[in-house]
């Protein structure tokens, strides 16, 4: 007898909704922040993705229709490190020492934290606790050099530190996805997911 094969049963918009007002849902989500990789896969220029709205807005919509089991939604952005961007210059302290001070910013309940791959998914959930959703941290590195095998393992790490917390979670890369990331990593997110991220 074959195993049984996991299917979903809710769609994106279903799936997202549920979480955010933390009720059941079929699997863990997956938001795989696309930029730049909308513009490779559907051979636009970097360039033009970032100075043509209304071309980043079809990739977006194209993209979507093209990955269904992903929370794909058109996206136009820029850099986010304001003062780099305006001449100035910024000082890194040690990621997680950061977190002390979430806790003096009134954030609403089911709020959204997504965290880099030089953070601890179980660490930070067990900090933020259950008011809050935590979402990350596929490696990027992994995502752009690795093999197929490296990031279903990679993904196997992500859903077995957050898929059972409390608060809820999203499957998400550490980063924006690498835009020169092979076809075949973004299969191994799915097929990894669709194996593991079942509730």
């Amino acid at each position: 007898m074959g195993k049984k094969k996991n299917i979903d049963k809710m769609s994106n918009k279903e799936r997202i909704k549920s979480l955010m007002l933390n009720a059941p849902i079929d699997r863990v989500p997956f938001i795989p922040y696309f930029l730049s990789y909308f513009a490779v896969i559907n051979g636009i220029s970097i360039y033009d993705f970032f100075t043509k709205p209304d071309l980043a807005f079809k990739a977006g919509l194209t993209t979507m229709k093209k990955y269904p089991w992903a929370s794909i939604r058109p996206a136009y952005d820029w850099a986010d490190h304001g003062a780099w961007e305006f001449g100035g210059k910024i000082e890194w302290p040690i990621h997680k020492g950061n977190l002390q001070h979430w806790r003096k910013v009134p954030f609403p309940g089911r709020t959204i934290f997504t965290i880099g791959d030089d953070m601890d998914l179980k660490e930070t959930g067990d900090f933020l606790g259950e008011k809050y959703i935590l979402a990350g941290n596929i490696s990027t590195t992994t995502i752009q050099t690795g093999t197929k095998e490296d990031v279903i393992e990679e993904v196997k790490r992500c859903l077995s530190q957050a898929k059972d917390r409390s608060g809820g979670f999203i499957l998400m890369p550490a980063c924006e996805w690498p835009p020169l990331a092979p076809s075949e990593n973004l299969e191994a997110v799915r097929e990894a997911l669709m194996e593991y991220g079942f509730y």
